[in-house]
């Protein structure tokens, strides 16, 4: 199957940013669940521990992974290529049911905005059915043209942050930093972190774009842009609301804004509410097109791959997270996110494992940047955040038995969708599902850089986006392997193969790369 990267590269920097503030975050809204967890302080260290801890690896690991691989596919390609086709398809899966549960968080959120300030007092089946409106509402962008949803993403952007930023600048000066520092007795390590990972989820999926900047500069510079916004937007308004007492329940925002300034109670209310529909209704056209790219690869029924003749949309897709997001609204805040942490940290371990394996096995393969520190900082960098999320995943299934039921309901359609949907379609098609990075179109960015490499170092001929560089013009005793900052004796591997000295291969030395000037 051939993997198709878009040559025409518009993103810049601050496009990106905004895309990935938007994605991110859009709001300070749903961290009240942290504060009530772990009380202020904790919850203050949380805003930048995430970002340090989980936000930054990934942000450095998708650049380094999509400026070797610039594709659209993502993590899943990276997934797939170090485990191969078997891995690739449950980390696609997985994904799919990471879609399903987040996009169906905002309809609840959004609900619970509204609510605090204008119905406080609703009963269950009301609620109910006023996020299976919104859920309705809600998904009607995604079965137009893509196009039309960029258009008022920004204007609903500002419209969130307006009310804030009047708030803030008012507010803030006002402030008393004591009460920013009070601590609480029992905390929730598990709700808070889990929430905390929430509030900054998203990251990954960014690799998604990897056809689509021109430069890898382009990521870390809009990514860490993106990040600086989020902790701006969750930082000041929890000062301000820090000021008032009360239990920081669903919607706490609206009341603590109300109370400090009287007239800010149904904007922040109705902000908040826009960013769940913003929020959901973007993540409904970007996850079903995503669910459509996983039917398309054959590891979900063909009916997922129907599209509408006049605007493109895949609309099987978008019924199918309708009506999953529809069932899941019958479940609180804090259940889906924390049942959310349980499925993203099976599919963080992966994405995180894959980065480490891939460095062991192709470490000559051309990465125009490359996470400096070779293998030992590789680990450092990634440690960490595996112990976070393998302890949160304990914490998560041993408290929670429904969670467990539905891990175990999940597990038994992978097995499904494999039995009865991947082994066929690769038994009448071999190779059905397997990416491979030679079958990208390579970019342009990407080959100029590759030839100036080539010319540097003397060399010919390279296949386009290959991992190893074969030739003869030199001996074997010359290759210039024992300085390269991964050499570890190991081979690269393409394909499985491994390539040794013996047959007059040189392997592309990588600071001779890193010396070329950048576009």
């Amino acid at each position: 199957m051939a993997v198709i990267a878009n040559g025409d590269r518009k993103l810049t920097w601050w496009q990106l940013a905004l895309i990935t503030f938007v994605f991110t975050s859009a709001g300070p809204f749903g961290m009240e669940s942290s504060v009530n967890a772990a009380g202020p302080r904790n919850t203050i260290l949380l805003i930048f521990a995430v970002p340090l801890f989980h936000v930054l690896p990934m942000v450095l690991i998708v650049t380094e992974m999509s400026s070797w691989m610039p594709t659209n596919h993502g993590s899943v390609l990276w997934i797939a290529r170090a485990y191969g086709p078997v891995v690739g398809f449950i980390s696609a899966i997985m994904q799919m049911f990471i879609s399903m549960v987040d996009i169906s968080v905002y309809p609840v959120l959004l609900v619970n905005y509204l609510s605090s300030a204008f119905f406080p007092d609703i009963e269950p089946l009301p609620r109910y059915l006023l996020e299976l409106f919104f859920i309705a509402v809600g998904s009607i962008p995604a079965f137009l043209h893509v196009g039309d949803m960029g258009r008022v993403s920004g204007v609903v952007l500002a419209l969130i942050c307006l009310p804030f930023v009047v708030s803030i600048a008012y507010l803030l000066p006002q402030c008393d930093p004591a009460k920013w520092w009070v601590t609480k007795s029992d905390v929730d390590v598990a709700t808070s972190w889990s929430t905390g990972i929430w509030m900054y989820t998203g990251f990954m999926a960014l690799g998604a774009l990897g056809a689509e900047v021109k430069h890898h500069s382009v990521f870390l510079m809009g990514c860490g842009a993106a990040a600086l916004l989020d902790i701006i937007m969750y930082l000041l308004p929890l000062l301000v609301a820090l000021q008032v007492p009360g239990e920081w329940g669903d919607g706490f925002l609206v009341h603590a804004f109300g109370t400090l300034m009287p007239g800010m109670t149904y904007a922040i209310s109705i902000a908040g509410a826009l960013s769940g529909f913003g929020l959901y209704t973007t993540s409904m056209t970007c996850f079903s097109r995503s669910v459509w790219g996983i039917a398309d690869r054959g590891w979900l029924p063909r009916i997922f791959t129907r599209t509408s003749p006049s605007t493109g949309a895949p609309y099987a897709a978008c019924i199918l997270l309708l009506l999953t997001s529809s069932v899941l609204g019958l479940f609180d805040f804090d259940f889906l996110v924390a049942l959310l942490l349980v499925i993203s940290s099976c599919n963080f371990a992966l994405f995180y494992t894959a980065f480490l394996l891939l460095r062991y096995r192709e470490p000559y393969a051309y990465r125009p940047f490359r996470i400096p520190g070779g293998k030992v900082g590789a680990w450092l960098l990634v440690s960490p955040i595996i112990v976070v999320y393998f302890t949160l995943f304990v914490a998560t299934v041993v408290e929670n038995f429904l969670i467990d039921l539905l891990l175990l309901l999940m597990v038994a359609v992978l097995v499904a969708l494999y039995i009865f949907v991947v082994r066929p379609a690769h038994a009448a098609s071999p190779g059905a599902g397997e990416f491979h990075v030679h079958d990208v179109e390579e970019p342009e960015w990407h080959q100029k850089r590759r030839l100036e490499a080539q010319r540097a170092l003397g060399i010919d001929d390279i296949t386009p986006m290959d991992d190893c560089v074969t030739f003869s013009s030199f001996p074997p005793a010359e290759t210039p392997q024992a300085s390269h900052p991964d050499n570890d004796g190991s081979t690269c591997s393409v394909g499985g193969g491994g390539v040794s000295s013996t047959e007059e291969t040189v392997l592309v030395h990588h600071e001779a790369l890193e010396e070329l000037p950048s576009d």
